[in-house]
């Protein structure tokens, strides 16, 4: 039997991708920062994250991206930024500019093949 699930949320997304981070923080590449869950996005505190608010902009740009894609979109930014376990951890900030960069190449990746 086979059923189709479709495409992730938003929230969805947002919990690959930090997910995504937070492996990246444990093995020491990305530095450690706060990341509020996707259920404080309407928090008031939320609105001084600068850094909830990146990855939940790079999360909405993720719509139409299937669940693997976006899981490899951590992977990728550390590819984009030339990152090693053997190299000082790259700011948070740093990350998610290079994510949001690997978001857009995938998203004119995908619009060139439509061509």
């Amino acid at each position: 039997m086979k059923k189709y699930i479709g495409l992730p949320s938003s929230e969805a997304a947002f919990n690959m991708l930090k997910s995504g981070i937070d492996e990246l923080v444990g093995k020491g590449v990305v530095q450690r920062d706060m990341i509020y869950s996707y259920r404080c996005v309407d928090h008031p505190a939320m609105s001084k994250n600068s850094v909830t608010e990146g990855l939940l902009a790079i999360s909405n740009k993720c719509n139409g991206m299937s669940g693997r894609t976006i899981r490899k979109l951590p992977f990728f930014a550390c590819v984009k930024l030339r990152l090693t376990c053997d190299d000082e951890p790259v700011s948070l900030k740093e990350f998610l500019r290079a994510l949001d960069l690997v978001v857009d190449d995938e998203l004119e990746d995908r619009k060139n093949l439509k061509l």
